[in-house]
């Protein structure tokens, strides 16, 4: 299913801003097939400080749709839900979509990400 949410809207070049929820329900869940655990310190840590490096996204096709390929931020992710932020979010070009489109550029993939949507990781 793919999600697209109307309040997404991009920031500056690359960066979108979108609710929280939205990037836990694009990224891979914690667990996932022996994957790493959510790490309840890391998280009341981030709220603590409040301050954190950007979340991220990679882009990739799946035949006409766009579909998240990896993350880095789902800590990031549970800390803004629970302080009731936005969250910011880069979106970055995988490698399979940057050989088959090479013009691309990050900022013109966030444009079409919050216009069109992403399909989640899994």
């Amino acid at each position: 299913m793919k999600i697209k949410i109307s309040n997404w809207k991009v920031i500056r070049e690359n960066v979108i801003e979108m609710p929280p929820e939205d990037f836990l329900r694009l990224a891979m869940p914690f667990g996932y097939l022996g994957g790493p655990k959510q790490d309840l310190e890391k998280t009341k840590s981030l709220i603590k400080s409040q301050v954190w490096p950007l979340p991220y996204l990679t882009v990739k096709k799946n035949g006409a749709s766009f579909q998240v390929g990896m993350h880095d931020g789902r800590h990031r992710a549970k800390a803004a839900l629970s302080l009731g932020k936005p969250l910011l979010v880069a979106i970055k070009k995988s490698k399979s979509l940057e050989r088959t489109e090479p013009g691309l550029s990050d900022s013109e993939l966030a444009l079409l990400v919050v216009k069109k949507g992403l399909l989640p990781e899994v």
